[in-house]
């Protein structure tokens, strides 16, 4: 029952009569909400060197904030007696810099204001009820823009409508001074939220304790709801639920009996429940959980780098369970060491970022999930972990160790710029892959740069350069015949090239039988060892090629020296 008491004393204990749809003469949810962050006011651009934060009343309602909490990380300080009009900014200020502000708004001076940290936080607002009128983590990632970030600059909310929008509704400002308090933002417009939100996946904070965690802050009243909820294996629905404050992104799930070891469990969620702009989830969605077993050496192994992303992009470890066995990640701590001495740096604990890795599957661990640099990140949303606190990773090299808590190493990686394809020019924005997650990552010839048709980093799925031993090596067509009519029978030609080794490079392009280039399929590229290219039947200008007979023509080459040439002849017609 520890945990379970632990668990208790984040939860509210508050009643709370209404939602983010009622009135907005209601004192509740998004009534009062922070518009503007200075958290690192040096050097300063134009406004006084002070750190500060802007609320805004969002109701038609004169409100006292007598006793209101501010919570800045693990600080918290009662604000004083002050009133907020409607659609009134209030600069939130420590009592020693009030007068340095005074000229640019209407100043609430706080005695002892919590400091706000630069690398980001959560800052939350509650009234006197208790209950949260507005709560933002941000990250210093939120700026992306490195110099803007290094001081004098504030973050600004971009819709006051859409108060839990995250990172995608705040902005750095873009006023000469470096912000805009007690004034409308200058980066103000409508930005509404009309995303669905997404059931990412469940932990076990105990052996009879779901925590679900949603992509993004949930309505608290349909969170609230037993009915909503249902697990198999007997389980059915929970005997408590708690959603869970300030951002109500995960909701706790309370059982009566303990889960069994043994079994796989599914809870489903009903597509009844909202995000905080009322956004319903589409169609009824499930998240797999178990009871995890003790990790061995080598269960969990280190399966793609992004050490040096592009710019405003985010860093990235993946990792894969090659065990047949349910392992949380919080059983393990990661550490970062001298590439030559082995000498630890720095350490991170998994113990407050539990994650349930079942057999064969991936997680990605990054600073900022949404700034992973993948198109195709959304498919792959369950298998991204965020942990704000993660340690940069240099971009000269380093040794990483992932042990348990008994300092039992689990697998480790030394890495460096070196051990990728010498014939790329920039590796900026390209990650490196394990190629057989069965080889020691300690051997230099096992990893290899993504591909460049990955877009050059797989985070969360199967690798591009993972080597498929059941499919023998070739180039082979879908078809020689390509109908682009969009009725589903060969409305692509599906080129497949599985050199079965990672290293090749590819200048591929489709000709008409007049010999003049129609299109490029690859220019240049980094191929995976199992690749695969599409032609939709277009011309390089996007217009639609004429029927007729085309040819496919290749130049393979080998970093060491191998070259093969090849031609492949299709034909576009257009079925009656």
């Amino acid at each position: 029952m520890k945990v379970l008491g632990v668990i208790f004393s984040l939860l509210p204990f508050h009643a709370i009569s209404q939602n983010h749809t009622a009135s907005m003469n209601t004192v509740g949810f998004y009534s009062v909400i922070i518009t503007e962050i200075m958290a690192d006011p040096a050097p300063c651009v134009g406004l006084p060197e002070v750190e500060y934060i802007e609320i805004f009343n969002r109701t038609l309602t004169r409100m006292n904030l007598r006793d209101w909490l501010l919570i800045a990380g693990k600080y918290q300080k009662l604000l004083p007696d002050a009133w907020i009009e409607p659609g009134e900014y209030l600069i939130l200020i420590d009592q020693s810099s009030d007068t340095l502000m005074a000229s640019f708004g209407k100043t609430i001076a706080v005695t002892g204001m919590p400091p706000i940290l630069n690398s980001g936080q959560t800052l939350t607002i509650k009234n006197t009820e208790g209950t949260v009128t507005h709560t933002v983590t941000f990250t210093d990632h939120w700026y992306r823009n490195s110099k803007k970030a290094d001081g004098g600059w504030s973050l600004e909310i971009i819709d006051p409508g859409n108060p839990c929008g995250g990172i995608e509704n705040w902005s750095v400002s873009t006023d000469p001074a470096g912000g805009t308090p007690g004034k409308r933002n200058s980066c103000f417009a409508d930005n509404p939220d009309i995303q669905a939100p997404v059931l990412i996946r469940a932990t076990l904070p105990s052996d009879s304790m779901i925590l679900l965690h949603f992509s993004e802050p949930m309505s608290f009243v349909s969170l609230n709801s037993t009915g909503a909820y249902s697990a198999n294996q007997g389980l059915y629905h929970p005997l408590i639920v708690y959603p869970v404050e300030p951002e109500y992104s995960t909701t706790l799930l309370k059982y009566p009996e303990a889960f069994h070891s043994e079994l796989h469990y599914t809870v489903s969620v009903m597509s009844s429940l909202r995000d905080c702009a009322g956004n319903s989830l589409q169609g009824n969605a499930t998240a797999d959980f178990a009871l995890a077993g003790r990790p061995s050496a080598g269960d969990v192994i280190f399966n793609e780098i992004m050490f040096s992303p592009a710019e405003g992009l985010s860093e990235f470890i993946e990792f894969f369970n090659r065990s047949d066995q349910v392992i949380d990640m919080a059983s393990f701590q990661l550490s970062l060491s001298d590439e030559v001495s082995g000498t630890i740096k720095q350490t991170f604990t998994f113990r407050n970022h539990p994650f349930i890795l079942f057999p064969r599957r991936y997680v990605v661990i990054a600073k900022d999930t949404r700034n992973l640099m993948h198109e195709n990140k959304g498919r792959y949303v369950s298998a991204l972990l965020e942990i704000p606190e993660l340690f940069r990773l240099p971009n000269e090299g380093a040794l990483l160790v992932l042990s348990d808590t008994n300092s039992q190493i689990i697998d480790e990686l030394g890495y460096n710029n070196r051990m990728h394809d010498n014939l790329l020019g920039d590796t900026h924005g390209v990650s490196l892959e394990r190629i057989d997650p069965y080889k020691p990552a300690g051997d230099a010839t096992n990893w290899q740069s993504a591909s460049t048709a990955s877009g050059y980093a797989t985070p969360g799925y199967i690798n591009s350069q993972h080597m498929n031993r059941e499919v023998d090596p070739g180039i082979s067509l879908s078809s020689d015949i390509c109908s682009p009519d969009n009725d589903g029978t060969d409305d692509v030609i599906i080129l497949h090239l599985n050199m079965n080794e990672p290293g090749w490079k590819a200048s591929i392009s489709v000709y008409d039988v007049r010999g003049i280039k129609v299109r490029d399929l690859a220019a240049n590229c980094l191929l995976g060892a199992d690749e695969y290219l599409e032609w939709d039947g277009k011309k390089a200008n996007n217009e639609p090629a004429d029927m007729g007979v085309y040819i496919i023509r290749g130049q393979l080459f080998h970093h060491g020296g191998k070259i093969k040439n090849f031609k492949k002849v299709i034909s576009i017609v257009r079925r009656l």
